[in-house]
């Protein structure tokens, strides 16, 4: 079993990987889509954007830092969709096991 810091080790370094090969891709996401993202989740909760600041600050992060790490998010959405989801295959047994 890992430990704590040995499992804080495996992220860091998947991390890193993953952001190698989202450059290496040449993955892109705009500033509209950070907004429209942020826009979808003031909709979703019913929030002002200053009411989704206030929720931002009460957890401890600015919002620059938020929006940066929404940018990362879309981009390992990205991601997961164009590069990962495309080589899984689902079949039917699969289903029903």
């Amino acid at each position: 079993f890992l430990n704590y810091r040995e499992l804080a080790l495996h992220k860091l370094i998947g991390d890193k990987l993953l952001d190698q090969q989202m450059t290496h891709l040449k993955l892109q996401v705009t500033e509209d889509d950070v907004q429209r993202a942020v826009g979808n989740i003031m909709q979703r909760n019913g929030l002002s954007r200053e009411q989704l600041a206030e929720q931002v600050k009460k957890k401890g992060m600015a919002w620059d830092e938020y929006m940066a790490d929404m940018k990362v998010q879309l981009k390992r959405v990205k991601f997961m969709g164009q590069v990962i989801a495309p080589r899984v295959k689902v079949t039917d047994a699969d289903l029903d096991e």
